[in-house]
């Protein structure tokens, strides 16, 4: 389709007057895009007619390009539906494509990449029934309890199907379509839902007190993606390590993005999830704020072209909802704003220690953050999501009060 730049912009909102008949007329009004917010009655310059694709620029944030750039910045597209929207092709006179990671168009096949035997899913259908009735049960009692200590709320834990199993169970194998008896530990019961299909069922062991063998998979399920049904919304994708962290946003900001989760910093590495990842706008890389966690978020980041890091500000998603964070407001779309308009700081919403130096930030629970701003005590390296006070990082403050006084 062909595109004209004020034509589009003015859908969008922009009510601007003539100012000019020279290259076909120039138009000035209040900026639209995000982070300005129409300040000043001239400060938005759009020439519709400069190049093949026209040319805007705002005088407060910045922000300038033809229409490919306008609609990146304003509706978030990806360049590739950009270029298309505008009516680009390559010189062969193709129709764009999108680009699919190498690793998705591999010929092999393996038996845990696809969804397990109907034999497999009605058993351990019925087992997660009778999790869901012992959880919502007397016994289930302190299950429940312990999943409301993370943050989660009643109808997230119904909407996600979770259980409990009280007790070890060892069950025959023919059951579950399997040659070998099969181990249902104690603890809490996660199913991965794909549609009607269940890939897989994770329970946190009861009986592991910490480290990475405390979350077993029933046997027999494949590699889904958790949640993997949100990628069919338009939506941003926040991928994530752990079950409680795809919940814990699904419920603060499931209205505005899809979450999904690998189960594991090695999980979901599979042509299915990569492909269907591949075609999304944007992927925010959210695995846990460790090095293990950034150096599994590298190889997504180096498999799709679409993908960003969302580094937590400390541990993971989970540990931050508990400790008050908002989120979508104070994590997820200030980062989302940093990748479309080119924003180079990310203000920070609650208290930890300064990175250099160590010293702690205060809590501001009960701030007036009109008269008292967070800028004033910390800042975040937008890239590394690391937290610096002042004395040790004074150019992210600059920046901070650049931008409050733009704004």
């Amino acid at each position: 389709m062909e595109s004209n730049l004020l034509a589009e912009m003015q859908t969008d909102g922009f009510r601007g007057k003539r100012t000019a008949t020279t290259r076909g007329g120039e138009w000035h009004g209040p900026c639209i895009l995000p982070g300005c917010g129409g300040l000043g009655k001239d400060r938005l310059r759009v020439q519709p007619y400069a190049g093949k694709h026209g040319y805007f620029e705002c005088r407060v944030c910045g922000a300038k390009g033809s229409l490919v750039d306008y609609l990146m910045i304003k509706r978030g597209y990806t360049k590739q539906y950009a270029l298309s929207e505008v009516g680009w092709k390559p010189q062969d006179g193709s129709t764009p494509r999108v680009l699919i990671p190498k690793e998705a168009l591999s010929p092999k096949t393996y038996p845990t990449h696809a969804v397990p035997s109907p034999q497999w899913q009605t058993t351990a259908k019925a087992f997660l029934q009778y999790c869901a009735d012992i959880l919502w049960g007397g016994k289930g009692q302190e299950a429940l309890d312990y999943l409301r200590s993370r943050g989660l709320k009643d109808n997230t834990i119904k909407a996600a199907g979770l259980g409990y199993n009280p007790a070890e169970m060892l069950r025959p194998g023919a059951k579950w379509g399997r040659e070998k008896s099969v181990t249902l530990c104690q603890g809490i019961v996660i199913p991965w839902f794909l549609g009607e299909d269940l890939w897989r069922i994770t329970v946190r062991d009861e009986k592991v007190v910490e480290g990475d063998n405390r979350y077993k998979q029933v046997p027999g399920g494949s590699n889904g993606l958790y949640f993997g049904y949100t990628l069919g919304y338009e939506r941003p994708v926040v991928l994530v390590e752990g079950e409680f962290d795809a919940l814990s946003i699904a419920q603060e900001a499931g209205h505005a993005v899809s979450v999904v989760a690998t189960g594991g910093t090695a999980g979901s590495r599979i042509t299915k999830w990569l492909a269907a990842l591949a075609t999304k706008d944007l992927v925010l890389v959210a695995f846990d704020a460790e090095e293990r966690g950034d150096s599994a978020a590298q190889w997504w980041l180096d498999r799709l072209e679409n993908a960003h890091r969302l580094r937590p500000f400390w541990k993971d998603a989970n540990q931050m909802l508990q400790d008050n964070v908002a989120l979508l407001d104070d994590w997820i779309t200030p980062r989302v704003e940093s990748i479309l308009h080119g924003s180079s700081v990310i203000p920070a919403p609650s208290a930890d220690a300064c990175k250099g130096c160590g010293c702690p930030f205060p809590s501001f629970e009960g701030w007036d953050i009109e008269k008292i701003p967070t800028y004033d005590v910390m800042a975040i390296e937008p890239v590394e999501g690391d937290m610096y006070c002042e004395k040790c990082r004074p150019d992210l403050f600059e920046q901070l009060r650049e931008l409050a006084r733009a704004s």
